[in-house]
């Protein structure tokens, strides 16, 4: 095990120094990406770019939120006000230190992924890891450093942590750096005193950052594209459809129609959460095991940011926790249809391209976004499942 382990660091070592060594010219960056079909952005790892460009603004006396001169792009920023503040502590707008940064980020995204694979002997997981790997999230995600890879970090910690207190703290930090893990607040549910200390904890966070999270959404593209998920994804989609080939929604009506949609995706989230979860009295078990625990994680996560946001595909990396729970039951073909739905989710960017308003984009997106709910009612289904057998709702 320690052999394993050793190897797996000193892989993840490799990897991060190979990534931190093409990072360094443009001779390099640029032909490594477009050899994987991957679009490059320069400078490399653009998005913590974006966050040193922000800082800059800021100490210009700017509001990034709503005036961002120095970024290249000229877009706002998208991020809690939080990462300009860690930025400035660290000194990350100096090149070497944010070249130290980037190596030990990358080595321990990289160390998480293989120790995980390594830790169960089933070659089907192998399998999967390494195209979780290759495959074209994954590397978009390296290419631009998106954060969620922090965060990706942060959330393991939380599931391999047993004390509670750590746990919490790994957890509100990773919540005031992006929020969206408040749907993690899933796992403490075992204990119900714990579970209402999160959520007041969380509540609380959500009034103090709610301005943040005013600007964030205000500035949030509304993506309507094949990587991309949630149900406002869906509704921009059938708008932007609807607005070409003029049908019924437009601009006027479009609000209310994406209310609608995702308002009918919460009842329908209900209904098949209803399936397995049963009221009155039960038997409970005192904990959910490692694979259980993972799953929440990674599925509330998506399910989460499912129902309320559109999002980019970088966050389908969470759904790589679902799978170790999953290979433990792979006779079910539900299972199997789960898996491979999420490795070609996971490559949608092979998909994306040609012209939005043909029939052949139409029937793509039909069927990616179709693969992406499957795994959106599989997730709901399985919650269920494991809620189940934690938590009793009794009426007297």
């Amino acid at each position: 095990m320690k052999l394993s382990k050793y190897l797996n660091i000193g892989v993840a070592i490799c990897i991060s120094s190979f990534f931190l060594f093409i990072s360094s010219s443009e001779s390099y960056w640029i032909p490594f990406w477009k050899f994987f079909n991957i679009p490059n952005q320069i400078p490399p790892f653009s998005d913590l770019d974006s966050i040193n460009r922000a800082l800059l603004s800021l100490k210009q006396g700017f509001n990034p939120y709503l005036e961002n001169p120095n970024d290249i792009t000229g877009g706002k920023y998208i991020y809690p006000k939080i990462w300009l503040y860690i930025f400035d502590f660290l000194n990350l707008q100096n090149n070497l230190n944010l070249k130290i940064f980037c190596f030990l980020i990358i080595t321990l995204y990289f160390f998480l992924i293989l120790d995980l694979i390594s830790k169960y002997n089933n070659k089907l997981f192998y399998i999967i890891g390494i195209v979780f790997i290759f495959s074209k999230i994954n590397l978009l995600i390296i290419e631009r450093f998106n954060i969620d890879i922090i965060i990706f970090v942060l959330s393991w910690l939380i599931i391999i942590y047993s004390k509670f207190y750590i746990k919490l703290f790994l957890y509100i930090l990773s919540f005031s750096l992006k929020i969206y893990p408040l749907f993690s607040i899933l796992i403490f549910l075992e204990n119900k005193k714990k579970f209402f200390l999160t959520l007041t904890i969380s509540l609380i966070l959500l009034v103090i950052f709610s301005e943040d999270i005013i600007m964030i959404k205000s500035n949030m593209i509304p993506y309507a594209m094949m990587i991309a998920y949630g149900f406002e994804t869906l509704a921009r989609g059938i708008y932007h459809y609807s607005i070409h080939m003029n049908f019924i929604i437009n601009d006027e009506n479009y609000i209310i129609f994406k209310n609608i949609v995702i308002l009918s995706g919460f009842l329908y989230s209900l209904l098949i959460f209803s399936i397995n979860f049963k009221l009155g009295r039960k038997k409970i078990y005192s904990q959910l095991s490692f694979e259980e625990n993972l799953f929440l994680l990674g599925g509330g996560i998506y399910v989460g940011t499912y129902l309320v946001a559109t999002n980019i595909d970088f966050r389908l990396i969470f759904l790589f926790f679902t799978i170790p729970l999953l290979i433990q039951n792979n006779k079910n073909i539900f299972v199997y249809i789960y898996i491979i739905f999420y490795l070609i989710c996971i490559n949608s960017l092979f998909f994306e391209v040609g012209s939005r308003y043909t029939i052949s984009y139409a029937i793509k997106s039909f069927i990616i976004h179709g693969m992406k709910f499957y795994i959106y009612s599989f997730i709901i289904y399985y919650i269920g499942k494991l809620l189940n057998k934690i938590v009793e709702i009794k009426f007297r």
